[in-house]
């Protein structure tokens, strides 16, 4: 099979990306049947013992850490996040060799990262969920996306220390698939924002450009 084409959602903490990802799973994007691959939710099954038997117990143990301090995974580590990405590649090659888009969500958070993904995917757009600081932490505190209820990570020290790794890290992120010549779509996020109006937006979005 080539590489899956994807489409990568981009946001800071709180911005609705798993609640999206999930939506366009069930309804489809621009016409293409999709798969989510939620990689935060993926390591949360990793470190609660989940069957996952591509990673070695020091691995998870090592998960543990990284997920309790809000850190992201550097590129000297990210063998653990190829052996789960593989592995949910592996899982659905019928579905992606058939056509499906592989909506990336919380892989690649940094440049590093997304170097090493390009070798496994084809990043064909972004979409941007535009959410201020504020607004995050107001949408987190009110579980607004309703994917926060078993998050143990969401202590306001740890949601700010996430807010500055997107701004300095993962932002960036959007110039690189940009210069590549990836769709970048900008879809704004209020508090109340719900996966069927952002899916509507980015529709709206891509047909202005």
């Amino acid at each position: 099979m080539d590489q899956p084409q994807a489409v990568l959602i981009l946001g800071p903490s709180g911005s609705g990306k798993s609640p999206f990802g999930d939506y366009l799973e069930i309804t489809g994007l621009w016409g293409r049947d999709c798969l989510h691959f939620d990689f935060g939710r993926w390591l949360r099954k990793a470190v609660r013992r989940r069957p996952l038997d591509v990673l070695a117990p020091e691995e998870v143990e090592f998960l543990e850490g990284v997920l309790h301090e809000g850190k992201l995974l550097e590129d000297r580590h990210f063998h653990i996040a190829r052996k789960i990405l593989l592995h949910f590649i592996r899982g659905h090659r019928p579905e992606l060799a058939a056509g499906r888009l592989l909506i990336l969500n919380g892989l690649p958070r940094h440049i590093g990262q997304a170097r090493d993904v390009d070798g496994l995917v084809d990043v064909r757009a972004v979409i941007e969920l535009d959410c201020p600081p504020e607004v995050s932490r107001e949408r987190i505190a009110t579980n607004a996306g309703g994917d926060r209820e078993h998050r143990d990570d969401d202590q306001l020290d740890a949601v700010r220390r996430r807010h500055r790794d997107f701004e300095l890290r993962t932002r960036p992120v959007i110039d690189h698939y940009r210069s590549q010549g990836a769709e970048v779509l900008t879809v704004p996020v209020g508090v109340c924002t719900g996966p069927a109006e952002l899916a509507t937006a980015t529709e709206r979005v891509r047909d202005r450009l």
